[in-house]
């Protein structure tokens, strides 16, 4: 028998995590979470599912989720700044080493964000300007 190993133990761990998520899910973004591996599949070399996607992908649907959550609490006033203000500028393409065939910028080397994948961070200053510009 196979000693149980420390990195046996954190694939497990890690594991368990991914499958303590998915169950907290709702069912509309259980429903995302099997398109988009399912569209991911399609695409790539790997073939994920609900049981075998990376753990590293959690943050991102999480993130993409809130972001959802916070666009559709927003007034039309309020989505139409950020629109307008994603359009404003290209910003440098945030995968590191950026080229001709980079799947984020299309190898322009220039991002423009969109309302479905602006910084999550970027929320925080939206609400922000949002108070201080009272802007309902």
């Amino acid at each position: 028998m196979e000693a149980f190993t420390p990195m046996m133990k954190e694939n497990t761990m890690l594991i368990n995590q991914r499958d303590k998520w998915v169950e907290s899910l709702s069912q509309d973004q259980y429903n995302c979470l099997q398109t988009t591996l399912n569209e991911l599949s399609q695409n790539d070399t790997n073939k994920y599912d609900v049981s075998n996607f990376p753990i590293s992908f959690i943050k991102t649907f999480d993130e993409a989720f809130k972001r959802k959550n916070w666009l559709t609490s927003l007034s039309e006033n309020q989505i139409e700044y950020v629109k307008s203000d994603l359009k404003k500028e290209k910003y440098l393409c945030p995968t590191l080493f950026c080229c001709g065939c980079c799947r984020t910028c299309n190898g322009d080397g220039k991002i423009t964000y969109q309302l479905h994948n602006f910084p999550f961070e970027w929320i925080n200053k939206y609400n922000k300007v949002f108070e201080n510009e009272k802007i309902i």
